[in-house]
């Protein structure tokens, strides 16, 4: 939804007062899609220099700053998620409030400012946790630091310049903003720095650099190791400092019709180097009404020599403090489980898409997913790699993954995923979904605290990291049916159920009712 506010209606007169307010007290903020990884779509392609063209007021002359920050396009959702999870392996329920919403400014003479706000209370991965205090408050939420995925401040703050020289188009993006990348959950990841990304006759490209970042599934993982040592030293505002360094380079189909691209080197400075590769090749056929894609993604993680978090804090340098938190390698601190030194991970899937009618659709993916190296952990956040199934990817959120500081960080572990996922719309508002997903190898994914007990394993947060599943050819296999319902743009309800059978036995049931601006 685009909101143009204009001066005559009473209605736009009291959106623009609380615009103005936050606007002009703390800048502005880069829209950002909210990319959920645990049920990526099969076609969806993260691309890092995007939207170079998308449509926005631009004033040149005989405009002020009022009248640029009145014609401000407002982008974000807000979402109410419920839920429960059981079986011998997992316990719990919980309920996840959401909002995101950022406002971007129309451009005045190029420059363009952006602010943004972010609301998450809640979890969607209850571990023997259950919703009795999730109101969390009377009057208003009451956010105490004791939960770290709940937060409610500005998000993005940042100043962008956009210039268009005939063939090339140029942005450039100063401040606090979500990072753009196939490696990263542009929705909840955050860098401080400077993007470039151009469009050159149909080529797209981006620099990024980086001072302080973090992502959503790196500070869960770092914070959580020892959770106990970051209360008492209050790092919950603890950033990475290690300088990140992103090239992208990607195409969507201008140079050859039907093929598209994306390649990505990043770079962390004394910490690892990433390069990435994705590419789909795309025929229509059916006049059209049925289309064929093969679609590929590869990447590969190098941990540098003498690697350090080099990690601080925002109200002064906590390195030494966060040393406990960050145990392994990393940190030369002494310990049975050795990080990775390179991991690779590569993903191959056909996809078949049908348009029985004009509101009627159906079709089909088949892929398989696996690893090469010392591990599999190859990227910053979990989702950059598509397959199938929900819960067998987020039944933490940060522990199991594809991420470098997950699961595939320890050195040995393996995976590999075959996959299937359907889907059918009767009608337009309507869509059934069924993935398949069989994961297999050495995996050392995490064991939920129900599953330790059940094996007679300590459940306190250290020995939390890494009693997992650890032998080899353990096997999980996955059914996850779904259901959404799009009752207007931008209102959707989803229901799906997750089972998970195997060497770990648990199923998930989880609702979302959504709203998209």
């Amino acid at each position: 939804m685009k909101a143009n506010l204009q001066r005559g209606s009473k209605k736009g007169k009291i959106v623009t007062s609380v615009v103005l307010g936050i606007m002009i007290g703390a800048g502005f903020v880069h829209a950002a899609e909210d990319t959920r990884y645990t049920n990526p779509k099969a076609d969806e392609r993260v691309n890092a220099v995007s939207n170079l063209a998308a449509p926005v007021s631009e004033f040149t002359e005989n405009h002020d700053v009022i009248e640029a920050i009145r014609q401000s396009k407002f982008t974000g959702f807000a979402a109410v998620r419920q839920v429960s999870v059981g079986g011998n392996d997992a316990l719990g329920n919980r309920w996840q409030t959401m909002i995101k919403v950022d406002a971007t400014s129309a451009r005045l003479y190029g420059f363009q400012a952006q602010v943004g706000i972010y609301m998450s209370q809640g979890t969607t991965a209850p571990d023997s946790t259950f919703s009795d205090g999730d109101v969390q408050g009377s009057r208003a939420i009451r956010m105490d630091g004791k939960g770290v995925s709940d937060a409610f401040n500005f998000s993005n703050i940042n100043f962008g310049y956009y210039y268009d020289a005939g063939p090339l188009k140029s942005e450039l993006v100063l401040g606090r903003m979500n990072m753009r990348s196939a490696l990263v959950n542009q929705s909840t990841d955050y860098g401080l720095g400077g993007m470039y990304k151009g469009n050159l006759s149909g080529l797209d490209f981006s620099i990024a650099y980086y001072d302080s970042w973090v992502t959503d599934n790196i500070y869960k993982s770092l914070l959580t190791r020892n959770w106990e040592a970051a209360q008492k030293q209050n790092v919950a505002q603890f950033g990475i400092g290690n300088n990140l360094i992103r090239v992208s380079v990607a195409n969507s189909g201008s140079f050859v019709k039907g093929l598209s691209f994306e390649a990505t080197y990043l770079k962390a400075v004394h910490l690892v180097d990433i390069g990435y590769l994705d590419g789909r090749y795309k025929i229509g056929f059916m006049g059209d009404k049925a289309s064929f894609d093969v679609y590929g993604q590869v990447g590969y993680l190098y941990l540098n020599d003498g690697a350090q978090f080099q990690v601080g804090g925002a109200t002064g340098n906590v390195v030494n403090a966060n040393k406990e938190l960050l145990s392994g390698p990393i940190a030369n601190q002494t310990q049975s489980v050795a990080w990775a030194k390179n991991a690779g991970l590569y993903n191959i899937q056909a996809n078949l898409n049908f348009d029985f009618l004009e509101k009627q659709n159906a079709g089909g993916t088949l892929g398989f997913m696996g690893s090469f190296g010392e591990g599999y952990g190859v990227s910053l956040a979990n989702g950059t790699f598509k397959t199938a199934g929900s819960y067998w990817q987020s039944y933490t959120t940060y522990l199991e993954g594809t991420h470098f500081t997950g699961a595939g960080s320890k050195k040995g572990s393996n995976i590999h995923v075959a996959y299937a996922k359907f889907h059918y719309a009767p009608i337009k508002q309507v869509t059934f979904g069924l993935d398949l997903a069989y994961i297999h190898g050495k995996t050392n994914m995490p064991l939920l605290i129900k599953a330790q007990e059940r094996r007679g394993i300590s459940n306190d947060r250290k020995t939390y990291r890494y009693s997992s599943i650890d032998t080899d050819n353990a096997g999980l296999f996955e059914i996850n049916p779904r259901v959404v319902f799009k009752y207007k743009k931008g209102i959707a309800f989803t229901a799906e159920y997750s089972q998970i059978l195997g060497d770990m036995q648990m199923w998930r049931a989880y609702f979302e009712a959504r709203f998209t601006l």
